[in-house]
């Protein structure tokens, strides 16, 4: 019974995630660091009153109980969402502006099988070995996604890439060195040709290179922290897990952001002595040459108190804002609590096989939502998909 509510948990885990992004969409005008930010501090505060609900049964340890709450196991839940959810999405949203999405899936789907192999020399649990219908159904499964999700952005993408190679923002810095190239070197067309080409060339597979090795360590490390979440958090309940490590991953980003925003603040006194010590030095006919310079100082100094960088959240209408929070109440606080309650309850390489379902998801939910049609690779795709979730949760439930 287990095994069935684990598998129905690590189903439903990427059902709401695209339920999730479907609400909220394109709303969310401000950096993914600031969007991350805000996901993690929310998530964190939902994951803490839970976390006392969640104990108030006379059976169960009372809330945050030493016992429970281990300083060893604390660390290692915050090492897991150090690699997991700061590095490893750091990493992939860097492949992901590199490579484009179609590549980035691929190097994705090497994820549960990476899980088969680290779980079994990490945990050494017999549990979390695979029957041959296991690796079957995680291979076809895995794979109908893969063909699925690049179909999809091949659609997306078309429309910009003639070639349809979905290289991210890479076409456009070719485009622009070969064209500078070009007129910096007019009087030797020719040569400057044949070299701005070898420069586009080298420099766009020396990208490739740092894109996949990125995309590579962010699997390993998402893997890795799932794997160190499975061995250390084995006394704690779902929302606890998460309330660890969301909560972690929230104190870090905000301490980023408080930093830098003390940078601007020092920097914004820095330029505004420099405007007083001028007009106080300044007379005469200076004075008129110097205003000019002041005003500059000045106005430098309010943009940088006022720009929205990257760390600073942007402001949200209060319907917007509204969205962005259902958003998150099913992006990340009901998936992750699934996700964690499947991780004891199946085999790891199950759990990250059912958990990436995602794009089938979203094509009922495209279509009822945005009225998204597909193709005959799509729909065969997900057939297979379902059909190899079904050997998973048969191989599991049933015992083949």
């Amino acid at each position: 019974m287990s095994a069935l509510l684990g598998s129905l948990a690590a189903l439903s885990a990427p059902l709401l995630m695209t339920i999730g992004f479907f609400i909220w969409a394109s709303l969310w005008k401000g950096s993914a660091f600031s969007l991350n930010l805000t996901k993690c501090t929310v998530s964190s505060l939902g994951f803490l009153a839970a976390c006392f609900l969640s104990r108030l049964s006379a059976s169960s340890p009372s809330p945050f109980s030493p016992s429970v709450f281990t300083p060893s196991t604390v660390l290692w839940l915050a090492f897991s969402s150090l690699l997991g959810i700061l590095i490893g999405d750091l990493f992939w949203l860097e492949s992901l502006r590199i490579l484009g999405a179609r590549r980035v899936i691929l190097v994705d789907a090497l994820n549960p099988f990476l899980a088969a192999l680290l779980s079994g020399i990490v945990l050494g649990d017999e549990e979390e070995g695979l029957t041959g219908w296991g690796y079957a159904g995680m291979l076809v499964t895995v794979g109908s996604v893969a063909v699925v999700s690049a179909e999809k952005e091949r659609r997306k993408e078309g429309t910009d890439n003639k070639d349809g190679d979905g290289d991210g923002d890479l076409n456009g810095v070719d485009v622009e060195m070969v064209s500078s190239g070009s007129t910096r070197a007019q009087g030797d067309s020719s040569s400057a040709a044949v070299a701005s080409s070898a420069a586009v060339a080298s420099s766009s597979s020396s990208a490739h290179r740092k894109g996949y090795l990125l995309a590579v360590l962010n699997v390993l490390f998402d893997v890795y922290g799932s794997v160190l979440t499975k061995q250390h958090g084995s006394s704690y309940n779902a929302w606890e897990i998460n309330f660890v490590r969301f909560g972690f991953a929230s104190a870090s980003m905000a301490a980023i952001s408080a930093g830098m925003r003390a940078r601007d603040r020092w920097k914004g006194r820095g330029l505004e002595g420099r405007r007083a010590g001028k007009n106080r030095d300044c007379q005469g006919a200076e004075s008129s040459s110097s205003s000019s310079s002041d005003d500059d100082d000045a106005s430098r100094a309010k943009r940088i108190r006022s720009s929205p960088e990257w760390y600073v959240l942007p402001p949200l209408p209060p319907f917007v804002l509204f969205r962005i929070l259902l958003g998150i109440l099913f992006v990340t606080f009901l998936c992750p609590a699934l996700r964690a309650y499947a991780l004891f309850e199946i085999p790891l390489p199950v759990a990250l096989t059912l958990g990436c379902v995602g794009p089938i998801y979203s094509l009922p939910v495209g279509w009822i939502v945005d009225g998204e049609r597909y193709g005959g690779k799509v729909v065969g795709g997900t057939v297979a998909a379902v059909v190899g979730v079904g050997g998973w949760v048969g191989g599991r439930v049933v015992g083949w």
